[in-house]
């Protein structure tokens, strides 16, 4: 892989949002499209490890330059050369913009938004209030944000400028980990039941967005599915998968014909367990998309066309796209026979 092949980006400011955290925007007379919610992810080197998807903080209705807010980890490969390194001027490669964590392609005026976000998760979060607010002029939003505190709130300015700007359309609940009341310090069972009862008063006609932790977005899907809230109400975003210490294996781990239909071509390979299809694409330099390689992100995403594609982890596709043959190359397998599949 080449990474000059690929498109590059180029930075026009560099804002710190924290001590640890900075959002990258990007020159605007670059031709970027994206939604609301989407992330694109960077390269940085040919190997697997340096390709990571960030989240637009940016909107596309609002903001005239593309933006990411990237938070420093420690250990990070890419987010510290980002934080540390990077400076205005500098050019960045980039494989793909990407992600399902978007608003609906239409959304009746009466609609209810209910966002859910913990610390880096108000990102994407941060990029749908500002197009719904902008764009569609009736429907209501509530923010239900954790952070360790008030310093610590990523866009928090700009946030309370909103609540201000859209009060009778906007509503947020700041929780904070150094809260003087214990039972304000997180977002507990009892407590989401208490905004829901607060907030929520047509639950057929609201939609809820989570993205944070992953134990903390499990927790809120469990009690919003006990309340009778259907799964396709339901959209997460996630960040951090925790992994499995041991990966369940395909029903069928015969290595199997694959025929891939990519851009115009058609390839066909071999794939089997232990390796995925994505893995075995790569292996033969087909140039199919891919970030996390962990079923979270949905930037493998193809469709099968005949065949049957097993997969060990899903928290990306919805019922409605598993009806419509999607299936995840990262952690899919081939069983029961040759597949063929389209990207």
């Amino acid at each position: 892989m080449d990474i000059s092949k690929y498109p590059q980006i180029t930075i026009q400011e560099i804002v710190r949002e924290s001590e640890r955290t900075r959002t990258f925007v990007f020159k605007s007379n670059q031709i970027i499209k994206y939604r609301a919610g989407q992330f694109i992810t960077l390269l940085f080197s040919e190997k697997a490890e340096g390709r990571r998807a960030y989240s637009f903080s940016s909107s596309p209705e609002v903001d005239r330059a593309p933006a990411i807010t990237v938070s420093r980890v420690a250990n990070g490969f890419v987010s510290r050369r980002l934080t540390d390194q990077l400076k205005v001027g500098d050019r960045i490669s980039y494989t793909h913009i990407s992600g399902n964590f978007t608003l609906p392609e239409t959304i009746a005026e009466t609609r209810h938004f209910v966002f859910f976000a913990a610390g880096g998760g108000i990102t994407p979060i941060f990029s749908l209030i500002k197009s719904l607010l902008a764009v569609h002029h009736k429907c209501s939003l509530t923010l239900i944000y954790s952070s360790h505190s008030e310093a610590d709130a990523l866009f928090a300015k700009e946030l309370k400028k909103l609540q201000q700007q859209y009060s009778f359309r906007f509503k947020i609940e700041w929780i904070f980990s150094v809260a003087a009341h214990k039972m304000q310090r997180r977002l507990s069972h009892f407590l989401l039941l208490q905004f829901i009862e607060t907030y929520v008063c047509d639950a057929g006609s609201t939609l809820f967005y989570l993205c944070g932790p992953y134990e903390y977005m499990d927790m809120i899907q469990i009690v919003l599915r006990t309340e009778g809230i259907a799964p396709q109400q339901i959209r997460q975003e996630h960040f951090y998968i925790p992994r499995l210490t041991q990966p369940p294996e395909p029903p069928d781990i015969a290595e199997r014909t694959i025929t891939l239909r990519l851009g115009g071509k058609e390839h066909r390979f071999r794939s089997g367990y232990p390796n995925s299809i994505l893995a075995s694409a790569l292996a033969h330099n087909i140039p199919l998309d891919f970030s996390c390689r962990s079923g979270q992100c949905g930037s493998c995403v193809a469709k099968c066309l005949e065949g049957t594609v097993w997969m060990r982890y899903n928290e990306i596709l919805t019922d409605e796209d598993l009806e419509k043959g999607l299936v995840l190359t990262c952690n899919g397998f081939p069983i029961g026979g040759a597949v063929i599949l389209e990207k």
